[in-house]
């Protein structure tokens, strides 16, 4: 950026010292001059020839400008109608891979205001527009900041924090001030506006825990204590079980796995993750178990125990197709055997210092796993990844394996970048010969991949049934 920056600044200081030195700064200033002074300085070097050359240059490169304006423009309605703030429809993409319903509605609204407005205001209200946004992106990077969440790791940190944010949010609204009462008006007007169609349009299709939730919630805190913004984590949970399943293990148990090899498995993976070994986990876990196994229904059951020194909660969920049978001698579930055999293990590890989270965690698993079609779609599922799949509350995560043959033959071969998915949905891991990768643009497909996708449930239902996953 400052790269390009340097180059204009160059480009346009050298042009504007040849033009003074060519036509003198009286000269450029008079009315027949101050409008087009590059086709003037162009008619004294070389005559109607050059303001000519100069007249098609120009319109050239205002037609390029033009266009990259309507195309970054279009991505406002674009963007706000996947958001739901505008109908739908508007951020469709067409065959051609371009967002052509907020093209022409830019484009339209665009040939209204050259039209009807002057050019010289229209600019101006432009400029407000912009200098809003720049003020409300350095908003943005306080509010992200402030809210101290985990997952907010960018690469690069401004410096002189929040100084530099606080000047890049009063500036823009001195400059403003600055441009006049129009500009002014067409601000304040800008932004009633916007919580009007908010209000009226938006409000009741959206739903959001910001950012900036973390950061209310921390100012109450530290003034009120913990009771009187617990309000605002609740408001988190609906998340929290989808996201613990899809960064958590899964795993096939052989057939011949009793119960403690079940423990021992999930003891193993997740020793990595806590920093506690295997045989200490496996240790507490039959712990609990031996004292009464979380069983919430039959073929299923829970073990859980909390960690003092984990950050966050961790999650195996192993299966075992032929059943688990537990013994009337077994010391496992409290002395209470079973009715039927354990298809489904969970092992839950959580935070000490954070029981509620802990137990709102195992409501959401029991919630799920006592639903009547559970224990069939876990059944069935045909890889680990299926078994997430059953486990999250909506059809929100599928896995597909590409295989020769059939209807993802194509997606073979292909990078990341080529594979179009549909709007809202994401390739969040790919399998590959017993390995997780994390997918970026440029990494190409292979023959027995399995791609895990996560995205809105409707266009998860239209994948799952293009590829008969």
């Amino acid at each position: 950026m400052f790269l390009a920056f340097a180059t204009a600044i160059i480009v346009y200081v050298v042009g504007t010292s040849v033009m003074v030195g060519v036509v003198s700064v009286d000269g450029l200033t008079q009315p027949e001059n101050i409008l087009t002074p590059v086709a003037s300085v162009a008619d004294a070097l070389v005559g109607p020839r050059g303001v000519f050359l100069m007249t098609v240059a120009a319109i050239l490169a205002f037609s390029s400008v033009t266009n990259a304006g309507i195309l970054s423009a279009s991505r406002y309605p674009m963007a706000m109608s996947r958001d739901r703030l505008l109908p739908e429809g508007i951020g469709r993409i067409g065959k051609h891979g371009t967002p052509y319903l907020s093209i022409l509605l830019t484009v339209a609204l665009i040939l209204v205001f050259v039209t009807f407005l002057d050019p010289t205001k229209i600019a101006k209200l432009a400029g407000a527009f912009l200098l809003i946004m720049f003020a409300l992106s350095s908003l943005a990077v306080i509010v992200m900041r402030e809210s101290r969440i985990e997952a907010y790791d960018p690469s690069f940190k401004s410096p002189l924090y929040p100084w530099l944010q606080l000047a890049g949010i009063a500036a823009p609204f001195w400059l403003i001030a600055r441009m006049g009462g129009l500009t002014i008006a067409f601000t304040l007007g800008l932004i009633a506006v916007g919580a009007v169609w908010y209000v009226v349009y938006a409000r009741d299709r959206v739903v959001r825990t910001g950012a900036l939730f973390h950061v209310f919630a921390n100012i109450a805190r530290r003034h009120f204590g913990s009771e009187h913004y617990r309000f605002l984590e609740l408001s988190e949970e609906t998340d929290s079980l989808d996201n613990l399943v899809l960064r958590g293990f899964a795993i096939d148990l052989d057939d011949s796995d009793g119960f403690e090899d079940a423990i021992r498995n999930g003891s193993r993976l997740l020793s990595g993750r806590v920093s506690i070994s295997e045989e200490t986990l496996a240790e507490d876990f039959l712990k609990t178990a031996a004292a009464g196994l979380f069983s919430v229904s039959p073929g299923i059951a829970l073990a859980h125990i909390h960690l003092p020194h984990i950050l966050e909660s961790e999650l195996v969920i192993a299966r075992s197709r032929r059943g688990i049978l537990i013994a009337e001698d077994d010391p496992y579930f409290g002395g209470h055997v079973p009715d039927a055999p354990v298809h489904a293990v969970f092992l839950l590890v959580a935070p000490k210092s954070n029981p509620g989270h802990h137990l709102r965690i195992l409501a959401r698993i029991a919630g799920r796993i006592v639903e009547e079609d559970f224990l069939s779609k876990w059944m069935s599922a045909k890889n680990v990844d299926g078994l997430r799949s059953a486990l999250l509350q909506d059809a929100s995560f599928v896995s597909i394996h590409l295989r020769r043959g059939d209807k993802t033959e194509h997606l073979i071969g292909k990078e990341i970048r080529e594979v179009s998915l549909g709007e809202g949905c994401l390739i969040i891991s790919i399998t590959r010969d017993g390995l997780r990768l994390v997918p970026r643009g440029s990494t190409r497909l292979k023959e027995g991949d399995h791609m895990t996708i996560i995205g809105d449930p409707g266009k998860i239902r239209v994948l799952t049934e293009a590829y008969a996953v």
